[in-house]
């Protein structure tokens, strides 16, 4: 992995508000990220979050009937599975992030990893098919994101991706830092 930042890519993220690093990850990692992803999917059985049952959209029947077959959205799987716990948290992409951010520390806000259903409903502006683009072979495909968020952060009263417990739990302008849901990933000060 490539864990250190120039002075000009911290330059252009703050200036253009993004950052390609080449090369970030090496084949192998990628191998090893792809391998983890993999059984995470397979141990969740189609549950969004960990738990016995699925959630879908906050129970909103649109979302269930026409998102539901858009893709295949499984979140915070770095919490239930130790493989990609092991990478999930990892502190030098948590480093990189807080360099380009210019903040003190990074926890993890959620990861989710989204599978295109073949032939499914739209997604905004565009059908995606098996055969998505010209000298491609219909293959699995999935992505995986993971979302930061800085030390200091309050909540805003928005529920977001948070669940009604964790909702219930959080007042306005208290900074969510549930260490088994907002893993502090990177500090400064540590």
């Amino acid at each position: 992995m490539k864990s250190e930042l120039s002075s000009r890519q911290i330059a252009n993220y703050q200036k253009d508000g993004f950052v390609v690093i080449e090369d970030f990850l090496t084949v192998q990692e990628l191998d090893l990220w792809r391998a983890a992803l993999d059984e995470a999917l397979k141990n969740r059985k189609g549950n969004k979050f960990a738990g016995p049952k699925p959630v879908h959209g906050k129970g909103d029947d649109v979302a269930e009937s026409r998102y539901g077959v858009v893709f295949d959205q499984m979140i915070h799987l770095w919490q239930n599975n130790e493989c990609t716990r092991s990478f999930v948290p990892d502190r030098r992409i948590a480093k990189l992030t807080a360099e380009l951010a210019q903040v003190n520390g990074i926890r993890i806000w959620h990861d989710q990893a989204l599978m295109q259903i073949t032939w499914a409903n739209p997604a905004a502006w565009r059908l995606n098919t098996p055969y998505c683009y010209p000298g491609i072979k219909p293959a699995y495909r999935r992505a995986m994101t993971c979302a930061y968020r800085f030390d200091g952060n309050v909540f805003n009263g928005i529920q977001s991706i948070l669940s009604d417990e964790e909702v219930a739990e959080l007042r306005y302008s208290n900074e969510p830092n549930h260490p088994e849901r907002n893993l502090r990933a990177f500090s400064r000060n540590r």
